[in-house]
């Protein structure tokens, strides 16, 4: 990618290598870390000084974001964590919104509007407006991965920009039409994609022992949308295995007894 190998960014990623390095300072020179091990504490550190969401931040965090998924460094983290994406919310502060978010662009949307589409990503970058590029992308990787979306939303407005067929031609089509869309306010964007929009969340709030737990049944848009709309405010934790072992759930449960 073009932009990966300017002058700026390289300065940006030797500013950010020896700031971690400097923030990890004692506590690696004493504990005998392997290379793997310094190489994924360093990786994610850097990953978690990266502010913001200009271009360049996007390009630097994805670029680590590949890296931690190639290399499998959440393996090598002291702490243990249930996924990867687990370990860099914890470790890096990013939401699995964001991270999903960042790896899209990075890796699919970047380069294939650089490549089809003759189009750089400095220009798709200013051209899309940013609270629209996060309804956006989510289609657009659909389209270009052939991967299908966990949001019905998604799939359903993919279906339908490519109701004519599954060619090279008419995936060039409709990731133009998305990005045409793009250039409206957000909220003729979301009526765009969602028409229907997203049904609200029905919480139970329970009251036990003077402390209160909420219970939902989600969608995976349902999610999405709890995630844009209070991700500042929640650190959401996806628990795929036996509940006994979360913490939450087991105050609940002795609750109960």
């Amino acid at each position: 990618m073009v932009l990966s190998s300017t002058s700026y960014l390289a300065r940006l990623n030797a500013e950010l290598g020896e700031l971690a390095m400097l923030n990890l300072g004692e506590a690696i020179k004493s504990k005998g870390y392997t290379g793997p091990e310094l190489l994924a504490m360093k990786t994610f550190e850097e990953l978690r000084l990266i502010g913001g969401l200009d271009l360049a931040s996007v390009l630097l965090k994805g670029e680590r974001l590949k890296s931690i998924r190639e290399l499998n460094m959440s393996e090598y983290l002291p702490g243990k964590y249930n996924s990867m994406e687990e370990a860099i919310q914890v470790e890096a502060k990013i939401s699995r919104t964001e991270q999903s978010w960042i790896t899209s662009l990075y890796e699919h949307v970047f380069p294939y509007v650089e490549k089809e589409l003759n189009i750089s990503v400095q220009e798709f970058w200013e051209d899309v407006p940013k609270s629209n590029a996060a309804e956006i992308v989510p289609h657009l990787r659909m389209i270009i991965t052939d991967q299908p979306s966990r949001s019905e939303n998604v799939r359903s407005k993919v279906k339908a920009l490519l109701v004519n067929g599954n060619t090279e031609e008419d995936k060039r089509r409709a990731v133009q039409e998305l990005i045409s869309i793009s250039a409206g306010t957000n909220n003729d964007v979301r009526k765009e994609l969602r028409p229907d929009g997203t049904p609200t969340i029905p919480l139970a709030v329970i009251r036990r022992n003077g402390t209160r737990f909420i219970l939902a049944e989600v969608t995976e848009d349902q999610l999405t949308m709890l995630n844009r709309a209070f991700g500042r405010h929640l650190d959401i934790y996806y628990h795929d295995e036996d509940l006994s072992t979360l913490s939450t759930y087991k105050r609940l449960s002795e609750g109960t007894r």
